[in-house]
């Protein structure tokens, strides 16, 4: 769940390969939880939780990890729409 009760439902999320971050998607924002040296997923809850950049999509609902580790992707419900890329620093 999102923090403060804003954006109560999650609707997409992603695990990063090394386990130490997550993502986590509502309806309008998007945010990572952040744990360095997490060696499982009950350390990796215990992390810092930052709002990252997102996009403005209806019924926004997918979020991944590229494989590269140099961004993620952006998805809606609806077919024939754009996937955005959000490139990490």
């Amino acid at each position: 769940e999102a923090p403060g009760g804003v954006d109560r439902a999650t609707t997409g999320a992603s695990l990063q390969a090394s386990g130490q971050r997550m993502l986590i998607r509502t309806y309008s924002r998007v945010w990572e939880l952040r744990q360095p040296g997490a060696e499982d997923l009950e350390s990796l809850l215990k992390g810092s939780l930052v709002e990252v950049p997102g996009a403005a999509q209806a019924q926004a609902e997918a979020v991944s990890y590229l494989s590269d580790g140099e961004g993620y992707l952006l998805g809606t419900e609806f077919t024939g729409q754009p996937l955005w890329r959000v490139g990490c620093r």
